[in-house]
């Protein structure tokens, strides 16, 4: 995992201090979910960019007289662009959430 690979952290050291605090389990879980995040962000960046690659295909493939396909491309916009939004839930619900990720490419 990424996020433990620093030379600062020694793993082991700190399970036995959350052994001995009594929060090994919630540690332990910790560990487990960052690992999670960090393989839902990989697959999330290159489902995105995959999403992009086959939306930009059908895009210049698609002439101007398929407005269904250019339907679908603008309801799949809000997937495809530096700033993903997700809606979580039923928008009527007061737990609904609305989600954001801004995906942001360096080298």
């Amino acid at each position: 995992m990424q996020a433990l690979s620093g030379d600062r952290l020694n793993l082991e050291s700190a399970l036995e201090k959350a052994l001995r605090v009594g929060c090994l389990n919630a540690a332990a879980d910790m560990v487990t979910q960052a690992a999670q995040l960090e393989q839902a962000a990989a697959k999330l960046y290159t489902t995105w960019k995959r999403l992009n690659q086959l939306s930009e295909r059908v895009y210049v493939d698609s002439a101007a007289s398929t407005p269904n396909l250019r339907s679908l491309l603008d309801a799949l916009a809000p997937l495809t662009s530096q700033v993903i939004e997700v809606q979580i839930g039923d928008a009527a619900s007061s737990l609904s959430r609305q989600v954001r990720w801004q995906l942001v490419e360096e080298g």
